[in-house]
Formats: structure tokens, C-alpha cells, sequence
């Protein structure tokens, strides 16, 4: 993990950040729907690409616009290094949600919020309190409960993708909880546009390794909700970020 560069000055806004944090998650999930679409008809890898693609023009020209400085080499590694980490863990929970119901994946990376607490504590030196504690075992125990409910008659009656799915969207959770962590850190260091920009621009960079083999092109009638996809994704992105730059 790179260093961490150093952190602005944020005003603790605990309400605004608890309204933009509900807003970024609805955003994101109308964007998850999206996007289980988009994985069904050309594949998660293409997927994310195409939206990416979209996304990094989107976030670009806002970042552009702003005439902002580039970043500093501890800020430009941070924001590399959260990339790589998103390029996997997108493309794992993209995945899953072809083989999974959306609900019920969405459900089994409730997880990661629930690590990224302990890893807050680790990596920040946050402290974790009681509340939080008892909510991370109650989020615990639902996610026992969909496990339960999908394999509570035993692993051999089901569909081996249907395993790997829960496989991949824990392993996505577990990635997520670290990149809470990172964009903790980018949220105090630098600009949601300056953030999104160069994030999709690292993503593209990773998946793209693998474009000669994997990437389906797009059709005329998968661009409007490609479209889509990229646009809640940057104004979703841009909402949490009210939320990971302060602990409430």
C-alpha cells in the first residue's frame, strides 16, 4: 500500500455526510441493476470496460473544466494503487451478479462496511466503538442467514456457478472493505472529479491488458443504458465521497 499523502482540512458534517452516504448507495444500486443487464448480454468483463470508457469522459471533462493541478507523486500513487484494487473487485462482483440473484448479492457484500471498521481501526487508528461493534455482528448474522437460506440443504444440491458466485461476491466484499479504507484516504487528499478521473483511467488501463481476448464490442442498443450505468456511477461516486471523508 502506498503512503499516505497528505490530508486537507474537512469540517466534520455529520448529517450531510449520512444524506450523501444513503444517496451514493442508491445511486450505486440502481447502477448495480444496470449493470446486471449489461453483464448478462456481453459479459461483466465488457461491461465494466464500455462503462468505464464512458465514465473516464464523464469524469475527464468535469476534471478538465476545473483547471486543478495535477496530483503530486503520494497522491497520483494513491490513486493507481485504488484502482487495481476496484479493477478486481468490480470485475469479481460483476460477475457474481450473473450468477446470483442482485438482492442476494448486493446482501453477501454487506460485509464489507463491516471489515472496513476493523480495518479503519488497523490502517487509520480509528477507533471502533461499542454501537458499531454490535451492528458489524447483526450485519454478520444476516449474512448467515442468506447463506443458510441458499445452501442450508447442502453444497452438492446446487449449481457449481451458483458457489462461485457467493465465492467471488465475498471475495469482492472483502477487496471493497480495503477500498473503503483507500478512498477514506483519497477523500481527504483530493477532489471527487480529480478521484473519479484517474480511477477509471487505472481501471481501464488494467482491464484493457486482457481486451484482446475478452472484450465484446458494444451494441447500438446496449449505449443508452451503458450511458446510464457510467452516469450513476460518477454521481454515486461523487455522493459518497461527502461520506468517506469524514467518520460519523
Amino acid at each position: 500500500m502506498p503512503p499516505s499523502p497528505p490530508l486537507r482540512t474537512i469540517a466534520s458534517r455529520p448529517l450531510a455526510a449520512f444524506v450523501a452516504a444513503c444517496i451514493g448507495v442508491a445511486l450505486f444500486s440502481l447502477m448495480d441493476a444496470a449493470m446486471k443487464h449489461l453483464a448478462l448480454a456481453m459479459g461483466a468483463y465488457s461491461a465494466m470496460v464500455w462503462r468505464n470508457l464512458i465514465g473516464a469522459v464523464l469524469s475527464g471533462t468535469v476534471w478538465f473544466a476545473s483547471r486543478a493541478p495535477w496530483p503530486g507523486g503520494a497522491i497520483m500513487r494513491l490513486h493507481i494503487w485504488r484502482g487495481v484494487i476496484v479493477s478486481l473487485m468490480g470485475w469479481l462482483f460483476f460477475w457474481s451478479i450473473t450468477v446470483l440473484p442482485l438482492a442476494e448479492a448486493i446482501a453477501l457484500t454487506f460485509i464489507a462496511p463491516l471489515l472496513a471498521l476493523y480495518l479503519a481501526a488497523i490502517l487509520l487508528g480509528e477507533r471502533v466503538g461499542r454501537a458499531a461493534i454490535f451492528a458489524s455482528l447483526l450485519g454478520l448474522a444476516g449474512v448467515a442467514v442468506i447463506l443458510w437460506g441458499r445452501f442450508g440443504d447442502g453444497l452438492p444440491q446446487h449449481d457449481a456457478r451458483a458457489i462461485w458466485g457467493v465465492a467471488a461476491a465475498f471475495a469482492s466484499a472483502m477487496l471493497f472493505a480495503y477500498n473503503l479504507i483507500l478512498a477514506r484516504q483519497q477523500a481527504q487528499a483530493a477532489d471527487p472529479a480529480e478521484i473519479a478521473f484517474f480511477q477509471t483511467l487505472t481501471v481501464i488501463f488494467c482491464l484493457g491488458l486482457f481486451a484482446p481476448w475478452w472484450l465484446a464490442p458494444a451494441t447500438p442498443a446496449l449505449w443508452p443504458m451503458l450511458g446510464l450505468a457510467a452516469l450513476l456511477a460518477e454521481i454515486g461516486r461523487a455522493s459518497c465521497r461527502e461520506r468517506v471523508s469524514s467518520p460519523v
